[in-house]
């Protein structure tokens, strides 16, 4: 981001919600990037990271958390979320980018119907199915239509997950 001429403001995720909602007030953006940290409390005790990851504990443990489970990471990132929600519904462009865990935080924390799944897709290239709703978004809107179709067609996109959501 910097390279782009961006000034990153890194944020702690165990600062006081005064410090963060105060520091909030000088971005013109949201970054919530990949990581290695949990959202949730465990509630499996195992250390055995094969059990904690086989598919039916997924399923039946991550279906719906509950939000006091929720890490003090995961707290944090609910509320730059919120606060970034309302100055965008306050009429303030405030983008909002997540990558991997970070995409992960933000559908946990704002989306309603979900259930986790293990979709293995691992280094693979797969086709992207647009939604119509895509072509309202700033991001999408101004896409020229030979890129979207050649997504849409070539498996030009590149995946490397585990986990994903199925959206009912």
């Amino acid at each position: 981001m910097e390279a782009s001429g961006a000034r990153v403001v890194p944020l702690k995720y165990d600062s006081s919600i005064a410090n963060l909602t105060k520091t909030f007030q000088y971005l013109n953006g949201l970054f919530i990037p990949n990581g290695n940290l949990l959202l949730f409390q465990k509630e499996n005790k195992t250390d055995d990271v094969s059990e904690l990851l086989n598919e039916k504990n997924l399923q039946n443990n991550n279906k719906t958390q509950s939000a006091n489970n929720r890490t003090q990471y995961m707290q944090t990132v609910e509320l730059l979320l919120n606060l970034s929600k309302k100055a965008n519904d306050e009429g303030e462009y405030f983008p909002v980018w997540s990558q991997g865990q970070g995409f992960e935080a933000l559908i946990e924390s704002h989306c309603e119907s979900k259930e986790r799944s293990v979709v293995n897709v691992i280094n693979k290239s797969k086709n992207v199915k647009f939604f119509k709703i895509a072509s309202l978004s700033r991001l999408y809107s101004r896409m020229p239509d030979f890129i979207k179709n050649y997504i849409q067609n070539n498996q030009a996109l590149y995946f490397n997950n585990k986990h994903g959501y199925r959206f009912s």
